[in-house]
């Protein structure tokens, strides 16, 4: 073979393979065009976890149901009842508040303007006791209670409302709290609502009892919880 066909045989290889490597390149970046599509690529976001599907039911209260001294919020008897139930609760409860006590702007009246914006499908409203320590007129908080009741009508017309009787203290509730107690059951049954009537749980259950000596522990929550589900219908 001559020199001159050994040169022509090598340009011909080198053509070959720079072909080929030509082609390889090609492909090589096709196939990283393709993978960096494919995860630059929108994915869908997981399904997270919701509560929009449940009942919305709002909690209208005082201290006992805001949870003062639950060791967490999932132990107050609102949260424990909601998990029960399968609701999305709305909490709006303000220690030391009442139908009265409170005025104009933390007093249950104007929870519950506040908790209409989570359109509720059930309104459940517990107090009653600051009223009464605070020296508030039976009449008065009747009144308030009127005026709470009318509240759910306007900004949550379509809510059902279950008002539940004052718990009171561990000791033997004040004859005051029992009026209470007796003058709001018709006002409450003739406006449409539900009485809920717990036959003052905590009564005679110091165990129940945080060390504040006024407020339940999470025993006490807890069967407050319980008391409440196993009387509403």
């Amino acid at each position: 073979m001559t020199r001159a066909n050994e040169r022509a045989e090598r340009r011909v290889a080198w053509r070959v393979h720079a072909l080929v490597a030509l082609v390889v390149g090609v492909l090589v970046v096709a196939l990283f065009l393709v993978v960096d599509r494919r995860s630059s690529a929108p994915v869908a976001d997981a399904p997270s976890p919701s509560l929009s599907g449940r009942p919305v039911v709002a909690f209208v209260g005082d201290s006992y149901s805001a949870g003062s001294e639950a060791s967490s919020p999932d132990k107050r008897w609102t949260t424990v009842l909601s998990a029960e139930r399968g609701w999305n609760e709305i909490n709006v409860a303000v220690p030391g508040m009442g139908y009265d006590v409170g005025r104009p702007t933390q007093h249950y009246a104007s929870q519950v303007a506040r908790a209409a914006a989570s359109k509720p499908g059930t309104v459940i409203i517990s107090g009653g006791w600051n009223d009464v320590a605070h020296g508030v007129p039976t009449a008065t908080i009747v009144e308030g209670l009127r005026e709470t009741l009318a509240a759910v009508k306007k900004h949550a017309p379509e809510a059902r409302v279950v008002v539940i009787a004052p718990i009171g203290p561990a000791s033997s509730p004040p004859p005051e709290l029992v009026r209470l107690r007796d003058a709001a059951a018709p006002v409450v049954r003739s406006s449409g609502a539900t009485w809920l009537e717990l036959d003052f749980p905590l009564t005679g259950h110091p165990e129940w009892i945080s060390p504040d000596g006024l407020h339940p522990n999470d025993a006490g929550y807890k069967r407050l919880a319980e008391l409440t589900n196993a009387r509403l219908k």
